[in-house]
């Protein structure tokens, strides 16, 4: 699981053991899918689980992502590649979103970003991360001015 920590793969593991039950079974009913993406942190709307069911009636999506289902089964295995693809997409989504404010913040577009103004957003926010950002954040090459990141810097120091 290239994407996936061995600590990440343990937690899959672990909350898929719950749900299978008893007898060592390396199943879990469908019908649980919600449940335990929820156990690992991943809360959805009926929207979004039906979205990553799919037409289970149509063998859609849902037995794309489980292709070893039977009898409305989900195989520990197959939840293992689903999770991978998930993370990664979810991974991509979240730079995407990340870009969009650096690039809301780089109103003169010239590729660099002043951390006091991020400071006061985050501040204003109560997002938590204010103490994470050095009030000297020194970008890769030589910025505009002092206390300015570029877009690298600015996706690290967000730990992505």
């Amino acid at each position: 699981m290239a994407s996936l920590s061995e600590e990440m793969v343990g937690e899959i593991k672990e909350a898929f053991e719950l749900f299978a039950g008893f007898g060592g079974t390396d199943t879990v009913e469908a019908k649980k899918l919600g449940t335990l993406l929820a156990s690992l942190g991943m809360n959805m709307s009926d929207e979004e689980l039906a979205a990553t069911r799919g037409e289970v009636a149509s063998l859609g999506a849902f037995y794309q992502a489980f292709p070893k289902m039977r009898d409305n089964v989900i195989h520990l295995d197959d939840f293992l590649v689903f999770m991978e693809k998930w993370t990664k997409e979810d991974r991509n989504r979240q730079e995407e979103e990340l870009r969009e404010v650096f690039q809301m913040l780089d109103k003169d577009g010239t590729g660099w970003v002043n951390m006091s103004e991020v400071h006061d957003i985050l501040a204003k926010l109560g997002s938590g991360l204010e103490g994470k950002f050095p009030d000297d954040c020194p970008p890769r090459s030589e910025p505009p001015k002092e206390n300015w990141v570029d877009w690298e810097k600015f996706k690290e120091m967000l730990g992505h």
